[in-house]
């Protein structure tokens, strides 16, 4: 496995039209044996959600590879593109692979670039997005404290559906233009990051709660989760006046995310590395990633996702046992379904995992 650059942050299948209506708000009328399949709630409130989703006027034709000057928010984004062969005869799934702060994608690919096509039954496009400014190879800054808006690498302190965030404007975009390309498989619509890239997955989630379902976050937190926003505005106010002698003004920053809707559920996987599982900056710890997955396991339970906790000792660093293939074993084995249940944690996590 290729090594990750340490991600700092402050470092369809169911095209199927929905059928069946209620004569008096509470008995469903059954279909009539022309009326066509039907299609779960579930899944047809995902692919309500995903059909809302647009393509940007103007948009170049996506390809395989690296794309850039996709506007999306007003900015000008680029992004690895991996399809499977014969994209458009079958149901393929979504992957966005978001990097961490400091890396780039090319790096990124090296640690999470998954063969499309290297599972017959679960066939993906794997979108690894560029933040805002940066680069294929090199790293780059991407959104900070003092832009607008605020950030880190990525558009990640503030979040709430309608909004004008950045990687959700982006997000839709992709998704809206791989409308035209190929056969989404709603069931299948996934996220993972590390670090940054692993809020970044949360947020989605947060988001998006009926299409993005199952996420990976490696080293990651929650904004919506108040007992983590409290903890990094304390680090925060503690370490502003040292950043404002390098420039930096960190008193504007309010991390909000809209609460998780209610009826909805989900499953993740979420990794941390212990007690140097932080990032500090002139010697003040910003966030301790090890204390917001503490906060975050029993905020996600009381909220009806299910987590897979994977621990380690290493640090700001995904743990060496998961790599690229139990990623995709878990997202493959964790679709959204007509019904919920209980998360799958893949065999080939071993016993370095709990299911929760």
């Amino acid at each position: 496995m290729r090594s990750i650059a340490v991600g700092l942050l402050v470092s369809s299948v169911f095209g199927l039209s929905a059928c069946g209506s209620a004569t008096d708000g509470n008995t469903p009328v059954q279909p009539t044996a022309d009326a066509g399949p039907v299609v779960p709630t579930r899944l047809r409130e995902a692919q309500a959600q995903l059909d809302a989703f647009q393509c940007p006027a103007g948009a170049a034709d996506l390809v395989e590879g690296v794309n850039t000057g996709f506007k999306a928010g007003g900015k000008d984004r680029g992004f690895h593109l991996a399809l499977p062969k014969n994209a458009g005869t079958k149901p393929v799934g979504i992957v966005f692979a978001w990097h961490g702060v400091g890396d780039n994608i090319t790096n990124f690919r090296g640690y999470f670039g998954p063969d499309p096509d290297a599972r017959a039954d679960f066939p993906v496009a794997v979108v690894t997005p560029m933040c805002v400014g940066c680069q294929p190879t090199g790293n780059a800054a991407g959104l900070l404290p003092t832009s607008t808006p605020k950030g880190i690498t990525w558009d990640i302190f503030q979040s709430a559906p309608g909004d004008g965030n950045l990687e959700a404007a982006l997000f839709e975009g992709v998704i809206g233009c791989l409308k035209s390309k190929l056969t989404i498989d709603v069931s299948h619509v996934h996220s993972m990051g590390f670090s940054g890239g692993a809020i970044v997955s949360g947020m989605l989630h947060t988001r998006y709660p009926k299409l993005v379902h199952t996420v990976v976050q490696l080293s990651g937190a929650w904004f919506n989760n108040g007992d983590t926003t409290t903890a990094v505005d304390q680090n925060l106010q503690a370490a502003a006046p040292t950043a404002q002698q390098f420039g930096f003004d960190l008193s504007g920053i309010t991390l909000k995310w809209n609460d998780f809707v209610a009826q909805t559920d989900g499953a993740v996987l979420a990794s941390h590395g212990g007690a140097r599982d932080q990032y500090a900056v002139a010697g003040f710890q910003v966030i301790d990633f090890e204390k917001s997955f503490g906060f975050a396991k029993p905020f996600l339970g009381a909220n009806q996702r299910s987590v897979v906790d994977c621990p380690h000792t290493s640090g700001h660093t995904p743990p060496r046992y998961i790599q690229e293939a139990q990623i995709m074993d878990f997202l493959e084995q964790n679709p959204l379904g007509a019904e919920a249940k209980a998360v799958v944690m893949p065999t080939s996590l071993g016993t370095n995992c709990t299911a929760n």
